[in-house]
Order: structure tokens, then sequence, then C-alpha cells
């Protein structure tokens, strides 16, 4: 079985390598690329696989450059197929079936089974790389997920024009740190994201000098 963290070099590099060509071929500098849904450093980041996108972010990416999400995992198809295919959790949870596991038996020994339960009731996003778990048990290639899965309805990016007004770029109410911060939070597993808000709660009714 592919151990998590033995892959996600891998997977970073995939995506990375991958975006970096997408966004060159679409004529796109990094910032045009994010463009107020995104931090220009965390396209940076990705780029560079030291960080891994959060599915949502993955899909808004895919959006932007009109490409498949599943295309940025490995898939060789660029073609955006509007069907209505299954869902990632129902996918999870059929694979699961079918390979005769248990909720439990898929969540061990790296996630707990009510991690599971929310993804396949639709009520939490797997990361990406607990994608690349779930693939090595059920026997599935990654893209599989997310195959046939279409993109986040963001405005697709176009080049910019030669002459850009600065100042004038549409900002989002956060800043390049407080997104990158954001991410870092959802690249967490549950138990690191609810011990980050009890240590904040804490440090939040500490006494200040």
């Amino acid at each position: 079985m592919i151990q998590p963290y033995e892959s996600r070099s891998v997977l970073a590099k995939t995506i990375g390598d991958r975006l970096r060509t997408a966004r060159k071929k679409a004529g796109l500098t990094q910032d045009r690329l994010a463009d107020g849904d995104l931090s220009r450093s965390l396209i940076s980041q990705i780029e560079g696989g030291i960080v891994i996108p959060s599915l949502k972010s993955l899909r808004i990416l895919a959006a932007k450059l009109r490409l498949p999400p599943a295309w940025f995992l490995g898939s060789e198809s660029t073609a955006l197929q509007p069907t209505h295919p299954a869902s990632v959790s129902e996918k999870i949870k059929a694979a699961r079936i079918e390979r005769g596991l248990s909720q439990r038996d898929l969540a061990h020994p790296h996630y707990s089974r009510g991690y599971v339960s929310q993804i396949e009731s639709g009520s939490l996003d797997p990361s990406l790389e607990c994608l690349t778990v779930f693939a090595a048990r059920l026997g599935k290639p990654l893209h599989w997920f997310l195959d046939g899965l279409m993109p986040l309805e963001v405005e697709p990016c176009r080049p910019a024009p030669s002459k850009i007004r600065r100042g004038t770029r549409y900002r989002r109410s956060l800043d390049e740190k407080e997104l990158a911060l954001l991410e870092a939070y959802r690249q967490m597993d549950e138990d690191s994201k609810a011990r980050l808000l009890q240590t904040a709660q804490r440090l939040n009714k500490a006494p200040t000098s």
C-alpha cells in the first residue's frame, strides 16, 4: 500500500509541473492566474511542489485554465465534458463497497472512521493526500476519483493586456499571507485542526501584559 507521505512529493510535483505547463501555455503570469480568487504565493508554492492544493483550489485553477481537474492528477484527457458523473464521495463509497471494505477498514491506520463517513456523506471534501491513500487501498488510479468532475464556476483567465493599470485590481478581504495560512489549515488532518483550534482558543484567553 502507498503510504501517505511516500507519495506526497510525487503528487506535489505532478500537480506543480502540470499547473506550470498549463499556465505558461495559456500565456498567464502567476499574478494573472491568481486574480483575486487565489493568492500568487499559493500558486508559486503549488508550482514549486511545496504545497498540494485543496480539492476546491484545484477546481478553481481548472476553471481558470479551462481544463478538467483530473488532468492535474495525471489524466491525459483535456476535454471538459458537461455530464453529471458520480461525485468524489460517491466514487469512494462505491469503490469501498466493491472491495468489501468497511469505513473503518478504509480509514485504518491513517484516519478515523468518522472522517471517512463525513467524506462519503458529502459533508467534507477529502484532501488530495487523503485520496492518494484511498486510491492505493481501493486499487484505483488517483485521477479516477476526479474523472468527469467539472471545474468550479469561475471566470476563465485571459492573458493580461500589454499595459496593466496598477492599483486598480480588485482585492479580496484576505491578503496573501492570510490565504496561505487558510490553505495550510485546509491541508491538516482533522486531529491537527482540532489541536490548532484548541491552542488558538487557549491563547485568546491568556492574559496580556
